[in-house]
């Protein structure tokens, strides 16, 4: 008996796929999971190519778990230190920011989302002084998790 399986689909991928990524990058445990899953298909003989172009890594990053697992076991898997200074920007805050960003900039009283208009924004709201160019950041990462032309940069 041969079974044909019907191939899969989400509604509207593109969206879907930008979702999916942001929310590997946001969250320490998704990242972790991720690695989880490239030792799982090493497991099953998948090459670090392979892997890479599965999980959307490069082979370079699923050979350092792999090693990094071999040394560690899972806690080689677990997100290291990083350097450098936290962001200005706390991840729950920056989820607040995104809903704001959604919505028309009319109903805050701006004509646009820009920097300047972002760096007030930030501060009436949330308490928080960046300057327009630590803005200009800002709106890239908002840009990159928000569908369509939300945002205009001028």
């Amino acid at each position: 008996m041969v079974v044909i399986m019907k191939k899969l689909t989400v509604e509207e991928e593109t969206k879907t796929r930008s979702l999916l990524w942001q929310e590997i990058k946001s969250s320490a445990e998704a990242r972790y999971i991720s690695r989880v899953h490239a030792v799982l298909l090493a497991c099953a003989g998948l090459s670090s190519y392979e892997i890479a172009g599965m999980l959307g890594h490069s082979a370079r990053s699923v050979e350092e778990w792999i090693k990094r697992y071999n040394k560690n076991s899972l806690d080689g898997l677990r997100e290291e230190r990083r350097k450098g200074r936290p962001g200005a920007i706390s991840t729950e805050c920056f989820e607040l920011l995104v809903s704001d960003i959604e919505q028309d900039p009319s109903e805050f009283g701006y004509d646009e989302w820009n920097c300047r208009n972002l760096s007030a924004h930030l501060m009436r709201r949330y308490g928080i002084k960046l300057s327009e160019r630590q803005c200009r950041r800002v709106l890239e990462r908002l840009k990159e998790r928000t569908t369509g032309e939300v945002l205009h940069e001028t």
